[in-house]
């Protein structure tokens, strides 16, 4: 027995023991109604405004004509050096009068490949090119390219 004179006299002490407790379930399934389930794509056009810079290469005379365009998204355009082949001092390029048999013909001096790469590039782009022939001449610093080199050109040019 405990004396606490707060609490009174406890005349009875019972330990009572906690039981496990089982409940049967009969399961059984019975059908109440029916889903689909489905993947469905829809595709939404978004308008974005996208800036974008641009080169635009023209023959200035008495009709503007424009010669190339390249998107500077896709690289830099550096070192782009355009001359007269008669005047190595230009920076306008040569535009050979039209004939019966010579036609007109634009050349331009490059810095690297990549810069001449872009303006071909561009050139290609365009939807009516008005390209009859396309001549490509690398002026190397390293003779040992030139046989490297001109391998690639007979490889992908023809004659």
């Amino acid at each position: 027995m405990i004396d606490d004179p707060d609490l009174g006299e406890v005349v009875e002490e019972e330990i009572v023991r906690l039981l496990e407790e089982r409940l049967v379930i009969n399961r059984s399934k019975r059908k109440i109604g029916e889903v689909v389930v489905r993947k469905e794509i829809e595709t939404r056009i978004v308008e974005v405004p996208v800036q974008r810079e641009k080169l635009i290469i023209e023959q200035v005379g008495s009709e503007t004509i424009q010669l190339a365009e390249i998107d500077l998204g896709h690289g830099e355009v550096t070192g782009v050096e355009l001359r007269d082949a008669s005047r190595s001092d230009s920076a306008v390029p040569q535009l050979a009068v039209p004939t019966s048999d010579i036609r007109p013909t634009v050349t331009g001096e490059f810095l690297s490949p990549k810069a001449a790469s872009n303006l071909l590039e561009a050139i290609a782009l365009q939807g009516r090119h008005g390209c009859a022939k396309v001549r490509v001449e690398l002026v190397l610093d390293n003779p040992e390219l030139q046989e490297t080199y001109q391998k690639m050109f007979d490889r992908c040019s023809r004659q």
